[in-house]
């Protein structure tokens, strides 16, 4: 696909997520591997719903930049790296739903027992400690606990349901 149409589907991936509440004004970026090597990018500080075609960015996979007249978003590290880790990746949204949002400023996860799509299709979502936007801090987790097999019994037990949703109460 050409350069030029990639970016109108940009745009218009844009102009959606706006309509669709989970983004605001120059919240939120999206990428798209167009050719190896070579990708297309929102541009920083504009408004989403107000891009056109000639604001997108074009760089390589170290963030270089390769075309276009205005920056590359300010989360171009975040983008770069996906693409570096997994060959197969053909696209990046990165946007703040409202339930995600209100989640993580009350310092909470997202259980994975809260909506059907969250269990079925991602699981739990973590909260990582704030870093500013842009920067290196953005990338570190640090070490993850996980729950041992006994603190998820005692969990199941308490819920009253086995892992896998089914009741442990006979029904």
């Amino acid at each position: 696909m050409e350069a030029a149409e990639v970016a109108r589907q940009i745009v218009e991936c844009c102009r959606q997520l706006w309509r669709g509440g989970l983004i605001a004004g120059a919240d939120g970026n999206v990428s798209v591997r167009y050719r190896p090597g070579r990708l297309l990018v929102t541009p920083r500080g504009l408004p989403k719903a107000d891009l056109q075609p000639g604001d997108v960015v074009e760089v390589d996979l170290e963030g270089r930049h390769l075309g276009g007249c205005r920056q590359a978003t300010t989360e171009l590290d975040l983008h770069t790296r996906v693409y570096r880790c997994r060959s197969d990746c053909g696209a990046v949204v990165h946007a703040h739903p409202p339930l995600a949002t209100a989640f993580a400023v009350a310092g909470e996860g997202i259980p994975d027992d809260v909506l059907p799509e969250i269990t079925l299709l991602l699981g739990p979502v973590p909260v990582v400690p704030y870093a500013t936007p842009g920067t290196p801090a953005s990338r570190s987790l640090g070490r993850v606990t996980r729950l041992t097999r006994e603190q998820i019994d005692d969990l199941e037990r308490l819920r009253g349901t086995s892992r896998h949703g089914q009741s442990d109460l006979g029904y």
